[in-house]
């Protein structure tokens, strides 16, 4: 399965040309339009969760992939969007944005907890099941006092979960080599991070790849302050 993870700061209607040269066969996309504002722009199905219309959380299958929404999902946890998606093989995925201290409801025995993080206990995601987005998160914020990134990864390594870049690259989280934002100003040259993640099992990592937009595909041409990401997951190694 491919998996297209962009946030692609907003206008998704004009650049959706970028996603459909990336072949995906699911997209996560992130500050996205509701669905119904951009018909015809080739996917199948959509499930999408926002406050503005213009500027949401979607997941959109494409060809045989078809995602809908989870059975259940917290609506206080903005905004960790649970789908199912089906297609040659089934899987789980939990589609990102987090906005940490900005979000606007949180589950009360959560407050302070960043969402990703509160997420595992919410919905207690199989170990085969795939997560991935904007987690506006890296280490180089890590602060004392107060839940961190750096307890994300142990929480999330303790249930089996590998970040696919990492494990491709070998490199530390906070020590990417790679961006996949360039802050504030856009600059190639500018400060940078890297704050969007593809998480899967460790043997679902073992088998698949990472790519990390450059900065002139997602920046220049993609008009975004965030690269995309594209996942090339084995899939069919879930019922391995």
């Amino acid at each position: 399965m491919r998996l297209v993870v962009w946030n692609c700061a907003g206008g998704i209607r004009t650049k959706w040309s970028l996603i459909e040269r990336l072949e995906p066969d699911v997209a996560i996309v992130i500050e996205c339009d509701q669905p119904d504002r951009i018909p015809n722009l080739g996917f199948d199905s959509s499930v999408w969760m926002g406050r503005l219309p213009h500027k949401g959380l979607g997941v959109f299958g494409f060809g045989d992939w078809k995602v809908e929404e989870a059975a259940f999902v917290e609506p206080q946890l903005e905004f960790v969007l649970p789908v199912r998606v089906s297609g040659p093989v089934d899987v789980e995925l939990y589609a990102v944005w987090a906005m940490n201290r900005r979000a606007s409801q949180h589950p009360l025995e959560y407050a302070g907890v960043r969402q990703p993080l509160a997420m595992m206990d919410v919905y207690q995601p199989p170990s085969n099941s795939i997560i991935a987005g904007d987690f506006n998160n890296s280490p180089v914020w890590d602060k004392s006092r107060r839940h961190t990134f750096a307890d994300m990864i142990t929480r999330y390594e303790r249930e089996g979960f590998v970040s696919l870049y990492h494990s491709t690259t070998g490199e530390a989280f906070g020590s990417e080599s790679t961006p996949t934002h360039w802050w504030r100003d856009r600059r190639e040259d500018g400060r940078t991070y890297h704050i969007d993640y593809v998480f899967t099992s460790g043997h679902l990592a073992s088998r698949s790849a990472l790519t990390v937009g450059t900065f002139d595909d997602s920046v220049t041409i993609g008009r975004s302050d965030h690269a995309y990401l594209v996942a090339d997951i084995a899939i069919g190694s879930l019922t391995a």
